[in-house]
């Protein structure tokens, strides 16, 4: 009997190399899962915004190819530059207004039509993220991540005894 508390007692005091190779592989595996938050954002956050990408890159070619008109009357097309620059701010909400000349009646139809799309397309995006937070994984690797933050952070020896 007493040599079983002496191992116990050894075990305790000095853990061997193989068990503080398993511990240092457990806190990897933890460390893993407390990762698997992040991944869990990007996979079902990935549709949301490859939506709005095609959103924003199908307006920005549209107002590129449908002509307008310049200062003095002549036919103008807008450059990428200037068809993205005003979709930015489109999508800000800042309004400058119509830069840099006035647009045309298809292209204030274009754009009307893009303003509603990327308002679905935000509404898909964000009704995902909620749904996320509420997700049981999500939550439970968050958890996870935010004890294993936890017990990284103590910096005096402890034993768990389980």
């Amino acid at each position: 009997m007493a040599s079983i508390f002496t191992v116990v007692w050894r075990r305790l005091l000095a853990p061997s190399e193989a068990e503080g190779n398993r511990a240092r592989r457990r806190i990897q595996l933890d460390e893993a899962a407390a990762g698997s938050a992040f991944f869990l954002v990007l996979r079902k956050m990935r549709a949301p915004l490859i939506v709005l990408i095609v959103i924003y890159a199908v307006s920005v070619f549209g107002l590129t190819l449908i002509p307008g008109v310049d200062g003095q009357g002549r036919p103008w097309r807008m450059s990428f530059f200037h068809a993205f620059y005003f979709m930015s701010y489109t999508a800000t909400t800042i309004g400058f207004g119509e830069l840099p000349h006035s647009f045309t009646d298809a292209q204030r139809m274009w754009v009307t039509l893009c303003i509603y799309l990327t308002v679905i397309g935000w509404a898909y995006a964000v009704g995902t993220l909620l749904g996320l937070l509420q997700d049981r994984g999500f939550r439970q690797a968050l958890a996870v991540r935010g004890f294993a933050r936890r017990v990284r952070r103590i910096r005096h020896k402890y034993f768990l005894i389980a």
